[in-house]
């Protein structure tokens, strides 16, 4: 069976996305156990064929897109227009990039080739301290440890605070490379159901009384994929059920960083069990992989532990140069313009996209939400994109325990490399979205 589906989709009869028939429906259909297709199943998995999430079902995978998104764009002309990740093309950095190297070549900075603590240099982790209170949360600067951008603390906190085999809850739209580090780390994600703010409390309590957990990851401000922004009296409240439950919290505020005004991290109400994660790769420059993750002391040797196995240490040539960012205030501009950027691209989208309300603070967000005309479904909208030059990311990408192929894409209004680009891409996911589906996807 495993070699059957693998044949199928080399003959095309299998597409990217499409989802494989229910295990019970296809064992009766082909008069065999259940034990059976589900070992098939494992076996095209194994194989790198499909992908699935108990309770969502099994997925051909995309080859051409992987959902953890770790593809840049060509710069061919006329190439694809790739929106399915969350990069941006900005000229904010050149010129405070040259500035920086050129007074790092002017002062002794050869401790910077040095071996350090996990933790980082001290100054580093002040100016760390800083760019999260902005956040209106103050962590003390011995709180606060280097990494090498905010995937690398997801992943020093995930291994930190979990173990093989354990459960750990996330939002039912989950940012997709948390799923790659739960197949690495050996552990089961479970979706919280979500409404525009995020996880409802009633949710995060149920599903704390019915899964053995003591972990959840949350991005409350600009949420990944729906943007959504968290109130205060809600984040106090979720904070209040951790604590009921004795849940650990990993809060990523990553993409919050392009807020001016935002409300206050759960870390605020809850700093004993939360790793708040920032980084400066969404509001200053991808490239710097410099990140912050402020946890409570007690954690400290542990997450120590996980920077040395991973990378030793982050970078202290690059996180100088954020350092002095900070410091002096360049960072704060360099937001700043790539915010305007990003709201001027959310203005083209409200512009040429029918059924699109963009809610502001979330227009300064490097991705968009979009939900699809009724008539079609994710992944036959991200098929017909492709075909048209257009690479999007399907509600697949980011669902945790949801059923069907969903109604929403995500756009990234940040990837493309200038607005004309950008304008093209939409045009034709307008007249995409004008249009009727060519046929009927879920067909093995």
């Amino acid at each position: 069976m495993a070699n059957a589906i693998g044949a199928d989709i080399t003959a095309g009869r299998l597409q990217p996305g499409e989802q494989l028939p229910p295990q019970r429906e296809l064992a009766y259909q082909l008069g065999i156990s259940v034990g059976t297709v589900t070992r098939a199943y494992a076996e095209a998995r194994r194989r790198g064929l499909v992908d699935g999430q108990v309770g969502s079902g099994t997925y051909v995978r995309r080859f051409d897109a992987p959902e953890t998104g770790f593809v840049l764009p060509p710069d061919a002309p006329g190439a694809m227009i790739d929106l399915s990740i969350s990069v941006f093309a900005s000229p904010v950095w050149d010129q405070p990039l040259r500035e920086a190297l050129a007074d790092l070549a002017t002062t002794d900075n050869a401790a910077l080739m040095e071996y350090q603590g996990a933790a980082g240099i001290m100054r580093h982790r002040e100016a760390g301290a800083t760019w999260l209170r902005r956040t209106g949360y103050t962590p003390q600067p011995d709180e606060v440890m280097l990494t090498m951008g905010g995937q690398h603390a997801m992943a020093v906190a995930i291994s930190a605070l979990s173990r093989p085999g354990d459960t750990m809850l996330v939002e039912n739209f989950c940012y997709p490379p948390v799923r790659a580090l739960a197949t690495m780390f050996g552990i089961t994600l479970k979706g919280v159901e979500m409404d525009p703010e995020g996880i409802t409390p009633v949710a995060f309590d149920a599903a704390c009384r019915m899964s053995d957990t003591s972990l959840i990851y949350l991005t409350p401000t600009l949420q990944n994929p729906t943007n959504g922004i968290m109130g205060n009296d809600r984040r106090a409240e979720i904070a209040a059920i951790a604590r009921r439950h004795d849940v650990r919290i990993i809060e990523d505020e990553v993409t919050g960083a392009l807020l001016t005004e935002l409300p206050l991290p759960i870390a605020h109400w809850a700093p004993e069990r939360v790793c708040l994660i920032s980084s400066v790769s969404k509001a200053v420059a991808p490239g710097l992989r410099t990140g912050f993750l402020a946890a409570p002391l007690p954690l400290h040797d542990s997450l120590s532990e996980r920077i040395r196995a991973f990378s030793w240490m982050a970078t202290p040539l690059t996180a100088e140069i954020a350092a002095r960012w900070i410091e002096d205030g360049t960072a704060w501009r360099m937001r700043d313009a790539i915010s305007r950027e990003n709201t001027a691209r959310h203005a083209l989208v409200a512009e040429i996209l029918d059924g699109v309300d963009e809610p502001s603070p979330a227009a300064v967000s490097p991705h968009l939400w979009h939900r699809l005309p009724e008539r079609w479904g994710s992944s036959g909208f991200v098929e017909a994109a492709q075909a048209l030059g257009v690479r999007i990311a399907g509600t697949q990408a980011f669902s945790v325990g949801q059923r069907g192929a969903g109604d929403h894409i995500r756009i990234s209004v940040s990837a493309a490399r200038n607005r004309e680009e950008f304008r093209r891409a939409l045009e034709i996911l307008a007249e995409i979205g004008r249009g009727t589906p060519a046929r009927d996807l879920n067909i093995l």
